[in-house]
């Protein structure tokens, strides 16, 4: 990154076990046995059918995670800047535990940590149902069952199959949802040209049907605060709404849970308090009345133009004694 100060963000791609590999190398094993602070004599338990093989896959989660976590804080310290994305194994059929037991790929423990600035799930499907109920269960256990979740979701989408290739309208059709379900965007994986349709289907006819709407963007937030008040303002690209979501707890919280005899992280949204202002506006100003003194707040702003709706990270101010 000091070599190419240029750029922008990194995508996690594979940053999961390959199939369902389940390494008992020694030096996994000793690290397994510290974790469970417990000396094992009869290894055939942690094996695959054994009685106590989800514990071995509970705990081969933490190793991934921990070098989501190095990876983090090794890019923020270079440029807090760069933006952190995860290529993730999509959830579907509701299932909040498939991937983090069989790939060790802990998604959800990684958004509520922090560890990564935005989601894009590998939505790859031919139809556009099979799309949506990739979408209903990332809302639901990733986004605290909201478009507007912790993080930016964004759709990964395919349309080169080895079989037969999506046509212009069906991808635009799954974008057209995407758009529909409120994501923060999409991703086409898999594509040639534009004007080579070799390996892969030439995007130039994809494109030509597919809008660009303007994108639009929250900038310089700003906090001034008082004893029981405080007055944020912000700016936008584009005329837009205003809106203030506050709450003195947390925004979002990752709930340990159990589905199918295996645990998963829950992210659960917070009840909060909001004040909107529906005049379309380039320079917004809120003003949040009866605050408690002396308490910190957490908030998160939020426009709507003509594209979509623009949601800030989750910020927070204290007010004064």
């Amino acid at each position: 990154m000091n070599t190419f100060p240029d750029v922008d963000g990194i995508m996690l791609d594979y940053i999961r076990y390959i199939n369902q590999y389940v390494c008992y190398c020694d030096h996994c094993k000793a690290a397994f046995q510290d974790w469970l602070n417990e000396t094992i004599t009869d290894w055939t338990q942690f094996y695959p059918g054994g009685s106590r093989y989800n514990e071995y896959l509970e705990w081969r989660t933490l190793p991934v995670t921990q070098l989501v976590k190095d990876i983090h804080d090794l890019v923020k310290s270079i440029n807090p800047n760069i933006l952190i994305s995860e290529a993730a194994w999509s959830l579907f059929d509701d299932t909040p535990v498939y991937w983090r037991k069989f790939k060790g790929q802990d998604t959800a423990k990684w958004i509520a940590e922090g560890y990564i600035d935005f989601v894009a799930p590998m939505m790859y499907a031919k139809s556009v149902a099979d799309v949506e109920e990739m979408i209903n269960a990332n809302l639901k256990y990733w986004m605290g069952g909201s478009p507007e979740g912790p993080i930016p979701l964004v759709a990964f989408l395919r349309n080169d199959w080895d079989d037969e290739d999506l046509s212009p309208d069906q991808l635009k059709a799954q974008i057209d949802l995407v758009r529909s379900k409120g994501l923060d965007g999409w991703i086409i994986w898999r594509y040639g040209g534009p004007g080579v349709d070799g390996d892969f289907p030439d995007i130039t006819n994809y494109l030509s049907i597919i809008d660009m709407p303007e994108v639009f963007a929250i900038k310089n937030i700003h906090v001034e605060t008082s004893t029981n008040s405080a007055i944020i303002t912000w700016i936008t690209d584009i005329p837009s709404t205003s809106k203030v979501e506050y709450s003195p707890y947390l925004l979002f919280n990752a709930s340990w849970e159990v589905w199918s005899d295996f645990h998963y992280w829950n992210i659960t949204k917070t009840e909060t308090e909001f004040v909107e202002n529906a005049t379309s506006v380039v320079d917004h100003w809120i003003t949040l009345s009866n605050l408690t003194s002396s308490t910190t707040y957490y908030f998160r702003v939020q426009s709507k133009g003509s594209s979509g709706i623009a949601t800030s990270k989750v910020l927070s101010f204290t007010t004064k004694s």
